[in-house]
């Protein structure tokens, strides 16, 4: 028998017409490949006459047992080019089966994961609702009123009797609070509240209170009468927040950042003067202090305005604050990187320093009197400079540290009904009469020496003059 190897490409094909399962077309390309292919056509006559010897191994088994064991000795050989082709076959079907376990792995473990994640989502629920209660209880115990938003995590505490309910499993961020309380219910009374089902008073928040959508793109919210309810969407009075950003994030940067903002709002109440003493207790409740407070009343508007100085830290909640008053109509908040200015500020010191301290050296060691004056005459001017330059880190680190807020709160004065305008008309005329005559009495007791005189000779000449008149 001949060793020749087929062509790989015809292998399948050549065992087809060896078993007789081709087309016809296909069998007469395999015939014209075997006329011009001497190296198949050796492979198939030896692939039929292997075929032959196993049809005689197995229909007589009288045959000797070493005819059979050389029949099947020849065999591996002459099948070794069908043998590389099933191996080939099992690594394409290894790789479809791999295509599909990864396909099912992609579909399933989001599944798995939104499903781990609503788990913990019920967690945070849970701890909303305790921090809910401990809120109602401590309204109980202070007046039917909120704990301030600033201390109400230490507040509650005695009443939710654990830190755990103070973190969210969600949260990663390594904060001690994940909720934060709605600053217009600072302090609020529960009496004062018309719909308390509807008033948010917890969140999910990050580190600086802006709300954090934690669990499947949303977040808990609990609420005044100590619900809490899941949103993918933002409430309505936890949107149009002032968000200041990252405070305490370098972005990779070498140095700390240096922010300083100043804020404006205007705000429409039903009583301007009372919303000034409102916003001058919020200033001092946020750390702050209040640099200018006025008010003006007109004929058809009062406005109160109102200057002040908060922690950095604070502005949003004083801000927002600001905005529980009233209706917002227009609210700024201008930013500055003041980072270039603070550390400018901290190197011109710095040299200024080194270079004092090497003057005070160098007068410390000279002994020729105009070299002392003239050095005497550099550090006064150095200690000028130290000065300005601490006047300027001052002013730099207090525009970082305390924000500038503008806040104007505006009423219309209503206007007078027609009894109220009756009244006062009464009330003038009255008025006028009475300084009329008191105008009048005091002119007549002023002149009373010169009138009283003349009045009474007039009466004395007319009584004389009647009594002359004959009858």
């Amino acid at each position: 028998m001949s060793d020749a190897m087929p062509c790989n490409e015809w292998v399948e094909r050549l065992s087809g017409h060896a078993d007789g399962e081709l087309l016809p077309a296909e069998h007469a390309a395999v015939e014209q490949h075997l006329a011009a292919c001497p190296a198949c056509r050796d492979w198939l006559e030896a692939v039929r006459q292997d075929a032959r010897l196993y049809a005689q191994a197995y229909a007589e088994p009288a045959r000797s047992e070493a005819y059979v064991a050389d029949v099947m000795e020849r065999l591996p050989a002459r099948q070794s080019g069908k043998t590389q082709r099933r191996f080939r076959f099992t690594l394409i079907e290894l790789g479809v089966c791999a295509a599909i376990v990864g396909i099912l792995g992609v579909v399933t473990l989001p599944v798995f994961a939104r499903a781990r994640e609503k788990a913990r989502q019920s967690s945070c629920s849970s701890n909303l609702k305790q921090l809910g209660l401990g809120m109602l209880l401590f309204a109980q115990d202070h007046g039917n009123c909120f704990p301030s938003a600033l201390t109400w995590q230490r507040d509650i505490l005695p009443y939710v009797k654990s830190e755990q309910f103070f973190r969210c499993t969600t949260d990663d961020s390594g904060q001690v609070c994940s909720y934060a309380m709605n600053a217009q219910l600072s302090q609020a009374d529960l009496d004062t509240l018309p719909t308390p089902e509807a008033q948010v008073l917890l969140y999910d928040a990050n580190a600086w209170g802006t709300p954090a959508k934690r669990h499947n793109e949303g977040l808990n919210v609990g609420f005044a009468d100590g619900h809490v309810k899941w949103y993918r969407d933002l409430p309505q009075a936890l949107m149009g927040r002032v968000s200041l950003g990252a405070r305490g994030h370098n972005y990779g940067l070498a140095e700390e950042l240096h922010r300083a903002y100043e804020a404006a709002v205007a705000v429409v109440t039903d009583d301007a003067l009372r919303s000034l003493r409102s916003a001058e207790r919020i200033v001092g409740e946020q750390g702050g202090f209040v640099l200018q407070a006025d008010y003006r009343k007109g004929k058809r508007l009062a406005t109160s305005t109102l200057t002040c100085k908060v922690p950095a830290g604070n502005l949003e909640a004083t801000l927002s604050a600001f905005q529980a008053l009233g209706s917002t109509t227009t609210e700024q908040l201008a930013g500055v990187d003041a980072t270039q200015d603070v550390v400018a500020a901290e190197v011109a010191l710095r040299r200024e320093d080194e270079k004092h301290a090497r003057l005070a050296q160098e007068a410390s060691r000279t002994r020729e009197p105009d070299v002392t004056a003239a050095l005497r005459a550099d550090l006064e001017q150095s200690e000028e400079r130290t000065l300005t330059n601490r006047r300027k880190q001052y002013d730099v680190l207090s525009r970082t540290v305390l924000s500038t807020v503008c806040a104007t709160f505006e009423s219309p004065v209503p206007r007078p009904s027609a009894r109220t305008l009756t009244t006062s008309a009464l009330h003038a005329g009255w008025h006028w009469s009475s300084r009329t005559v008191g105008v009048a009495g005091a002119w007549a007791l002023g002149l009373a020496p010169v009138w009283v005189p003349v009045a009474v000779g007039a009466l004395c000449i007319r009584w004389c003059v009647r009594r002359r008149r004959p009858r």
